[in-house]
């Protein structure tokens, strides 16, 4: 099964193609010097040339959560445009949050972005991820992740979501990311 699995972003989106948990490619989509009003469209062309390449039918993406002091109202708009791209496309969406998918691939939902580029290296040595952005790392987590899901979906077996413990007073608890 091929997935393109995408960590979405307002202005850098990392994205990465995995086959049967075989990293096929990676890369990003730029749009911090596109016009605001091309932005959304420039990550559709791009994500679409990746998409209809390589006949990918199966999207998983991580859910977007609000995080006071970033771009959130851009992100949701470009979060929105990839949701009705892959349905006018008639490709499988699935989404996980953050605490999710850290949780299965990396082992721990609060993984920091450094754990998950090790993790990400670790799991394809000979793929050139190390140095690699970020948002490259995520998609290729959260690609792995999927397939897993799927790979167990077809076992019979269904994957409970991660909930991360923590107490009441948490300031994360409320927060989306730990929502399934």
């Amino acid at each position: 099964m091929k997935v393109l699995a995408i960590d979405p972003s307002s202005t850098v989106l990392g994205y990465a193609v995995l086959e049967d948990e075989v990293l096929v490619m990676f890369g990003t989509v730029d749009t911090s010097k596109v016009i605001y009003a091309a932005r959304f469209q420039h990550i559709i062309d791009t994500l679409e040339i990746v998409r209809a390449a390589l006949s990918i039918y199966e999207i998983a993406m991580e859910r977007a959560f609000v995080q006071a002091g970033h771009n959130t109202a851009a992100l949701q708009v470009s979060v929105q445009a990839i949701k009705e791209w892959a349905k006018s496309k008639k490709a499988t969406l699935a989404e996980y949050s953050p605490a999710t998918w850290k949780s299965q691939v990396v082992g721990n939902p609060f993984a920091g972005k450094e754990q998950v580029a090790v993790v990400a290296d670790l799991l394809y040595p000979a793929k050139g991820l190390k140095g690699q952005p970020d948002h490259v790392t995520d998609a290729v987590c959260i690609g792995t992740h999927h397939q897993r899901v799927k790979r167990l979906e077809k076992m019979g077996i269904k994957q409970r979501a991660a909930t991360p413990h923590y107490s009441k007073n948490h300031p994360r608890r409320k927060s989306a990311d730990f929502e399934d």
